[in-house]
This record gives C-alpha cells, structure tokens and sequence, in this order.
C-alpha cells in the first residue's frame, strides 16, 4: 500500500508542477491543442487564419459553408499554388476549359500539382464537389 501512495503522490504531484499531467486536468484540454497556433500571410493577401474549419455540429452544406470548411485552406491563401478564389487572372484560364474539365481536376486531382481528388476529402459526395466547383467559379469571374 505505501508504494501505491506514493506512486500517487508522484504522479499527482510531482509530474503536474512539472507539466506533463496538467493537460488532464484542463475542461478544454483537447480543444485547445488542437486549435490554430498562428495565421498565413502572404503579401499582397488578407492575412486569415491557417485553416478555416467548420464547426463538428454545423448542419450547414451549402457549397460556401464546404468551401470554407475544407478549400479554403489553400484555395483562400494560394497554398501549394492552388488559385485563390476571386483571382480572376487565375482562374480565367481554368474558367475558359469549362466547367467538366473544372469538375474533373476537383474530382480526380491534378498531376504534379498539390491538388488531390476531391481536394482530399474523400467523404465528399461527387455533387458536393461539382457544387464547391461551381461556387468558386462564381466567386472568381
């Protein structure tokens, strides 16, 4: 029983001043290590966040609410030279191949660029794709 207590005593006491058990014990341990830690910036761009998420409990499937959630991390900052929606300049060549060409680079990715199929998010329905597709090309005439 004594080595009990004081395995208890180290573990509780000592490791916790020290740092390395006190996550445990914080409400929103989880929430905050998982939270950004700083923003993208790039010149010439509005400084945002590194990536916008939606929220977990968001019911919201609009093509903008999917954008924001899973594009706009590179598609909001150029990262990986993707083109940034309202970009006019890079996306008219893109715009002038038509809409299935834009729906096939989205839905299948992009050889030797950073673009995936489906941008990664393989849980995406083909038709939210085409919609997210469509949204951006809306944004960026």
């Amino acid at each position: 029983m004594k080595i009990a207590n004081l395995v208890k005593y180290v573990l509780l006491t000592v490791l916790t001043s020290a740092g390395v058990l006190a996550f445990a014990n914080e409400e929103n341990s989880i929430e905050s290590r998982l939270a950004p830690v700083g923003n993208v910036c790039i010149e010439g761009i509005e400084c945002t966040t590194a990536v916008a998420v939606a929220s977990p409990e968001s019911d919201d499937n609009s093509p903008e609410a999917l954008f924001k959630g899973k594009c706009n991390s590179c598609h909001g900052t150029g990262a990986g030279g993707a083109p940034i929606v309202g970009n006019t300049d890079a996306w008219a060549p893109r715009i002038a191949k038509g809409t299935e060409s834009l729906y096939a680079s989205a839905l299948n990715g992009v050889a030797g660029t950073m673009m995936m199929p489906k941008g990664g998010f393989s849980d995406l329905a083909d038709e939210d794709v085409q919609a997210i597709v469509d949204y951006m090309v809306e944004q960026s005439q």
